[in-house]
């Protein structure tokens, strides 16, 4: 694969009942001052997350 290929990038925030307002809130304050794509804050498990979690997406430069 080239680098070419990449066209953007995501990361998971895995978070339980107790943190999901921390959860949130750590990604929402950078979208805000970054522009970055925000995913669904998943409250149950989706897929192959076994717990709760959040996903940010991000533009190859």
């Amino acid at each position: 694969m080239h680098e070419s290929d990449i066209n953007g990038y995501h990361v998971h925030v895995y978070f339980d009942q107790s943190s999901i307002d921390f959860a949130v809130s750590s990604t929402e304050q950078p979208h805000e001052k970054f522009g970055y794509q925000l995913g669904k804050v998943n409250q149950k498990p989706v897929g192959p997350h076994p717990v709760l979690e959040s996903t940010s997406f991000f533009q190859a430069s």
